[in-house]
């Protein structure tokens, strides 16, 4: 209960699907809609955590939490996934990896 969640997808690049919500039901219609191409055929891996920084900072929460369902790649970031994720964790943002095998069929 007060829980807020945001959702960035990313591929190509990052993108703030949804800013943060305490509207459940709207975020896992929104996550349930998602497709593993809508942000394009790269992986912006670095990009995306850089933008969840960002999401961050304009958040009073005092528990940062990052759930990054990634493949493992970073293809195409301008900004450095390592250097992102020292970035983060200077600003109290835990990050969980959640990797995603692109040779389930069941993506």
């Amino acid at each position: 209960d007060g829980d807020r969640l945001g959702l960035i997808v990313f591929g190509s690049g990052a993108y703030l699907q949804v800013p943060f919500t305490e509207d459940v039901r709207l975020w896992q219609t929104l996550l349930e809609q998602m497709d593993t191409q809508m942000a394009g055929p790269a992986t912006a891996l670095g990009d995306a955590v850089g933008l969840s920084i960002r999401a961050f900072e304009h958040s009073n929460t005092s528990q940062r939490i990052l759930l990054l369902v990634t493949d493992g790649s970073d293809t195409s970031s301008r900004l450095d996934p390592v250097d992102a994720a020292r970035v983060a964790a200077s600003e109290g943002i835990e990050i969980f990896t959640l990797e995603q095998n692109n040779n389930d069929s069941n993506n």
